[in-house]
C-alpha cells in the first residue's frame, strides 16, 4: 500500500485539497486514489534489468548454412560468439558471411569474414565488438567485429553461411552466440 511521507507532496496536497493530516501522513486509502495524479519525484528514474543470459547455438554437423530466428516475445542482445568451421576434404576455397535480417526479411547488418580456407582446415571465429587485435593470448582465431550490444527483435534472424556453396551439406560449422535475453 501507498504511504506518502515526501513533505513537499504533503505540503502540496494540504494547500491545494485543503487536507489537515496529523504528522505529515495521508491516509493510505487517499494517498491510493491521490498517488497516481501527483508527481512525487522530478528527478530522472534509470531502471536497469538484471540481465539474462543465453546460449544461442546451432551444432548440427554436415551443414555451412546455419540461420537462427529470435523468437516471438523476445529481444536478443548480441553480446559475443564462437563459430568453429571444420572444412570437407571436397576441393575448393570458403569464404564465410554473417548476415542478420529483420522481421520482414531485409538485410540490415553484414560481414564477411576475413579468413578464406581450404579443404580439411579447420578455423576459430570470435565474433565481437571488441578489438581483439590489441589482445594477447588469442592463438589462431580470427576476430570478426559486430556492432556494440547489437539488438535483435523477434522475427530477426542471425545467418551464418559459407557463400562460394564448396560444401555446403559436407562442412561442418558450429555457431554459438551469447545473448542477453530480454523476454518480453
Amino acid at each position: 500500500m501507498a504511504k506518502i511521507n515526501n513533505s513537499a507532496v504533503v505540503q502540496k496536497l494540504i494547500d491545494e485539497l485543503e487536507l489537515s493530516p496529523a504528522k505529515d501522513l495521508i491516509p493510505t486509502e487517499l494517498a491510493d486514489k491521490i498517488l497516481p495524479v501527483f508527481q512525487v519525484n522530478s528527478e530522472t528514474l534509470e531502471i536497469q534489468m538484471k540481465p539474462k543470459y543465453k546460449l544461442w547455438q546451432d551444432a548440427a554437423l554436415n551443414n555451412a548454412d546455419k540461420t537462427l530466428t529470435v523468437p516471438d516475445g523476445h529481444t536478443y542482445i548480441l553480446k559475443y560468439g564462437m563459430i568453429n568451421y571444420t572444412a570437407s576434404a571436397d576441393v575448393g576455397s570458403r569464404m564465410l558471411k554473417l548476415e542478420v535480417k529483420d522481421a520482414a526479411g531485409n538485410i540490415i547488418w553484414y560481414v564477411l569474414f576475413a579468413a578464406e580456407m581450404a579443404a580439411t582446415d579447420q578455423e576459430f571465429f570470435r565474433v565481437s565488438a571488441l578489438d581483439y587485435k590489441s589482445q594477447a593470448g588469442l592463438g589462431d582465431s580470427v576476430h570478426v567485429p559486430i556492432p556494440h550490444e547489437f539488438v535483435l527483435k523477434e522475427g530477426y534472424t542471425l545467418q551464418v553461411v559459407e557463400i562460394n556453396g564448396t560444401a555446403l551439406l559436407a562442412d561442418d560449422m558450429i555457431v554459438s552466440f551469447m545473448v542477453d535475453d530480454q523476454a518480453d
